[in-house]
């Protein structure tokens, strides 16, 4: 997820602009955020394997740890010293969830990572029990 955490605040930065084009600009923060989080399935958890058959199962949690923390450090460092709209209660933004559009986009997302992730559910019996596949070079086992 750190890619998408990464990509957020230059998404973000687009749904700033003027009124007119602020439709476009959310869909397109919303498609990067998206792809930042179907980058991190397809790259973080083949890679997040093979570092816990690797190094014992600790390391892939210290990376994980390692990695938000450094994309804190990131975002702080370029998120703007004022503020450039007025602060929105936490009812306000509850609000948002009576729009049918935002629970479409919820359950488009939620759909499309349930399909990356229920790849890996069967890819890795397909590679190690159909292909004979030896586990160890298998990094989704």
């Amino acid at each position: 997820m750190t890619p998408a955490y990464v990509l957020a605040p230059k998404a973000t930065e687009r749904t700033r602009t003027g009124s007119a084009g602020q439709v476009i600009s959310t869909s397109r923060a919303l498609g990067v955020l998206l792809g930042g989080m179907t980058v991190a399935n397809i790259a973080g958890v083949p890679l997040g394997s093979w570092l816990g058959q690797v190094s014992n199962w600790r390391g892939p949690f210290w990376v994980l740890a390692a990695l938000p923390a450094a994309a804190a450090a990131v975002i702080g460092r370029y998120i703007p010293d004022e503020e450039q709209r007025e602060a929105r209660s936490v009812r306000a933004e509850f609000a948002a969830l009576r729009q049918g559009r935002v629970w479409l986009a919820l359950s488009a997302i939620a759909l499309l990572m349930g399909g990356v992730l229920a790849t890996y559910t069967y890819i890795s019996l397909l590679l190690t029990e159909r292909a004979q596949s030896p586990p160890p070079l298998c990094p989704w086992s």
